[in-house]
């Protein structure tokens, strides 16, 4: 693409961007090469600003967050939009706000320390509010629907500001209104509960702790990376077919979960793309069911 014009732009207005920026350093998988242009805003006005003009144009673009269930060919001839520098939180009452960018595990510790409950499920969790609530994460017994009191959104399409309350935010499982491109959570409240800490501090741990057993964090991954079909569940499909630490080259079926694709070092996007085509071929032949992704390849 013709950039020059996008760049005069992003110094007009003191937004920071790279060209040539290492996609590696945005996902958990740590693969991919370049992307043509990385933006880093770090106020709402300049990410709606940002997107507003990337929109307008037509310039192909992809908003991330953590970059935890995404991945990047090796390069991405577009602009990638991170929410990294949008991570304030905020409390005031038993109200909690964070910004897109927030950490979700940050934002429990936040909440722990100030004595509210509500999030301990989210603690270890590596997403980013704006992702939590795209996606409306869950884990042990809690779901982020159940706290949200309130977002301020940007409506790309229509270039507007405004906030919607729980039910306008219309969340289902792992869906909610924002899987409409149009739309992103420039933050986020959620209402909590007064607790001691000690209690609130008890169920993190054990969670942390559970997360540390089950799932292999001593790897980069994307999280699980099946969606759930219907009456069934991936991992056990592949764990059933005797795939765990089946590899291509360096990307792995985890040995710890089978639910999760993990990089054992030197796995490049192209491994883990032709693990996951490979994965859902053998499910489909053997079970007759059709695996869908729930980590995003970025090409």
């Amino acid at each position: 693409m013709d950039h020059i014009p996008f760049i005069t732009f992003l110094n007009n207005r003191g937004i920071e961007y790279y060209q040539n920026y290492p996609s590696y350093k945005l996902n958990y998988f740590e693969t991919g090469k370049y992307i043509e242009i990385a933006v880093f805003p770090n106020t709402s006005n300049q990410i709606c600003m940002t997107l507003d003009y990337l929109n307008k144009l037509k310039i192909k673009y992809f908003l991330i967050g953590k970059g935890t269930n995404v991945y990047f060919s090796d390069y991405y001839d577009g602009v990638i939009v991170s929410t990294s520098k949008l991570n304030k939180i905020s409390v005031n009452g038993d109200i909690l706000t964070a910004w897109c960018g927030a950490d979700i595990s940050d934002c429990s510790f936040v909440a722990s320390e100030a004595s509210l409950s509500g999030l301990e499920f989210a603690y270890g969790i590596p997403g980013s509010v704006g992702g939590g609530i795209y996606m409306n994460c869950s884990a042990y017994g809690g779901t982020i629907s159940d706290i949200v009191f309130k977002s301020t959104v940007y409506d790309i399409s229509k270039n507007e500001i405004y906030d919607i309350n729980r039910d306008e935010h219309l969340f289902a499982e792992k869906s909610s209104v924002f899987l409409i491109k149009d739309k992103i959570a420039l933050s986020t409240s959620f209402k909590l509960k007064k607790e001691k800490r000690e209690i609130i501090h008890m169920k993190m741990n054990e969670n942390l702790r559970k997360r540390i057993l089950t799932q292999p964090l001593e790897y980069g991954s994307g999280g699980s990376t099946f969606k759930k079909p219907k009456n069934a569940h991936a991992s056990k499909l592949i764990d059933d077919c005797g795939l765990k630490g089946f590899c291509v080259n360096g990307a792995s079926v985890s040995n710890k979960h089978a639910g999760f694709i993990v990089n054992k070092g030197n796995a490049t996007s192209e491994d883990i793309k032709k693990l996951i085509e490979y994965l859902k071929y053998i499910i489909l032949d053997r079970y007759g069911i059709k695996l869908e992704e729930e980590i995003i390849l970025i090409e």
